[in-house]
């Protein structure tokens, strides 16, 4: 149990407190337990997240952030929770801002294509600029804070302009390149390259993820049976594979509209005479029944045997078909 104070908000709202153990209550009620444990930060780190849990209620809680607070309760190593805070770095802590809004990320997007590059260079130029600009409002602000002496005056600053930020911007981008440098040298040379590889090729564009998602989709919905409302006749809506719905085959009915379609075919057919009414007045169960005998006849005709069950047909032994 532990109150986290979330400062930096922006314009005059005051710090937000929260209580680690009514926040986690309300983020896992209703949530099967055993779905969360599935999930692979957790299924990963599952000794070394109950060594945090287990820690005794007169000793110093985990703070795996502060390595001087790993020791407690365990074996003495300093090293216990290092593969934790690497697993934070990676999956949770380099997540880009979105706070400003949609117009934000417009000006985003036109600022990192302004050199004409793809889509792969634009999206991660898009991730790095926020890494940078982003860090660099929050930091600037507090640096030039620290040189006001009072309150009113700290308070005005919610912003660094003119040649105060292009002179703090340089020396943050200094350090930031330096940090890069080192981190690609502590990096194992294998996966580094492997990371410009990916990054490089077409399974980092989000429009791959996209498309596969739409393959996806499309498969599920050809799979899937569910009945089909009065609105998604004939005339109404139809819940397409992309839209989460399923694939709608129907039956030729007069009643959804489809006749008109069956008499189309019995023209194309040549085979009008054949029936007992007019075209117009014949049973639309008639129409289909002389639609099936030639059909099949048709088929047999091109020397194929005739089955009770369901058989492909190629587009050429249709009558009517056009090349």
């Amino acid at each position: 149990k532990k109150e986290i104070v979330l400062d930096h908000n922006e314009g005059d709202l005051p710090p937000i407190k929260i209580k680690t153990d009514e926040c986690m209550e309300y983020l896992t009620n209703g949530v099967d337990p055993f779905e969360i444990l599935k999930i692979p930060l957790i299924a990963d780190n599952k000794t070394l997240l109950w060594r945090i849990a287990t820690v005794p209620h007169n000793a110093t809680a985990v703070d795996i952030f502060d390595d001087k607070t790993w020791a407690v309760g365990h074996d003495g190593s300093k090293h216990d929770f290092v593969t934790l805070l690497d697993e934070v770095h990676k999956r949770i802590a380099p997540h880009c801002t979105h706070g400003q809004g949609v117009e934000n990320h417009v000006q985003a997007a036109g600022f990192v294509r302004k050199t004409n590059v793809g889509e792969e260079r634009g999206s991660h130029r898009g991730t790095a600029n926020s890494y940078i600009s982003r860090r660099f409002n929050m930091i600037s602000v507090l640096k030039l804070k620290a040189k006001k002496s009072t309150k009113e005056e700290k308070d005005r600053i919610q912003r660094v302009w003119g040649s105060t930020r292009i002179t703090y911007f340089s020396d943050f981008v200094d350090k930031f390149a330096r940090s890069v440098e080192e981190a690609a040298k502590n990096m194992d040379e294998v996966k580094r390259n492997e990371l410009y590889a990916f990054i490089g090729s077409e399974q980092s564009r989000q429009s791959t993820k996209d498309k596969k998602e739409l393959v996806n989709k499309v498969k599920t919905g050809a799979k899937k049976t569910r009945n089909v409302t009065k609105s998604e006749f004939v005339g109404g809506v139809e819940v397409t594979a992309e839209m989460d719905g399923g694939i709608l085959f129907s039956i030729l009915t007069k009643k959804n509209g489809h006749e008109e379609h069956v008499d189309a075919e019995i023209v194309e057919r040549k085979i009008e005479s054949k029936l007992s009414k007019p075209l117009a007045d014949e049973a639309i169960g008639k129409k289909l029944e002389l639609r099936g005998q030639h059909h099949h006849a048709n088929i047999e005709a091109k020397g194929h045997k005739r089955t009770q069950q369901t058989c492909d047909v190629q587009p050429t032994q249709i009558v009517g078909h056009k090349k």
